[in-house]
């Protein structure tokens, strides 16, 4: 893989620099990875903080169109959102 600037990038390369999302508010949000602790799951952190703030979930779960045969369903859309 290659960067912008044409450099060879690992995949092992660490990022140092925090990643800054959209302010909420007047609150700054941003990630940093300088070591600690690391997770995959940090995205899903994010969701469910906004969910447990504005009800994202049970949003989305309003607005999309469940066209399967409830009888034949094992999961409802909310928890396969989940």
């Amino acid at each position: 893989m290659r960067t912008a600037k044409g450099k060879a990038f690992e995949m092992t390369d660490c990022i140092t620099q925090p990643l800054l999302f959209s302010s909420v508010g007047r609150k700054k949000v941003e990630t940093d990875v300088n070591g600690g602790q690391l997770t995959s799951d940090t995205g899903m952190v994010l969701v469910r903080e906004v969910d447990r703030r504005i009800g994202l979930l049970d949003a989305l779960t309003d607005r999309i169109v469940d066209r399967y045969d409830p009888a034949r369903i094992a999961h409802d859309l909310r928890t396969l959102l989940a």
